[in-house]
Parts: C-alpha cells; sequence; structure tokens
C-alpha cells in the first residue's frame, strides 16, 4: 500500500467518525449540525495533516 492510499483512507476515517459524532450529539439535541459542519471543515484538515507529518517523519528517521 503506497503513502496515497494511506492518506485517503485516514481522510476518509476521519469524516466518517467526525460525521458520526456530528449526528449522535445532534439527535442527544446538544449541537446544531451547522456548528458541527463548520467543526468538521476545521478539524478534519488537522487530524490528515497531522497524520501525514508523522509519517513523513518516521519515513525520514527510518529511510524507507
Amino acid at each position: 500500500m503506497n503513502g496515497d492510499a494511506l492518506v485517503w483512507i485516514v481522510l476518509f476515517l476521519s469524516i466518517g467518525i467526525c460525521d458520526f459524532v456530528a449526528v449522535y450529539l445532534y439527535k442527544q439535541k446538544r449541537f446544531p449540525l451547522w456548528f458541527s459542519a463548520i467543526g468538521m471543515a476545521l478539524l478534519v484538515p488537522v487530524i490528515v495533516f497531522s497524520f501525514v507529518s508523522v509519517g513523513v517523519s518516521y519515513n525520514n528517521i527510518v529511510g524507507l
């Protein structure tokens, strides 16, 4: 599996998890959906970027 596939897997998993949390909180009447969408728009790129930066630094240390 190459690095691009890992980035896509992390991206889809983080979007799926954030979406599940947003729907769960909406059904519990804690957060409106628009607020959760703004949170997802800000949080998902941070998660993916941090995962990619950890992977790149690991690759530089190991030297693959």
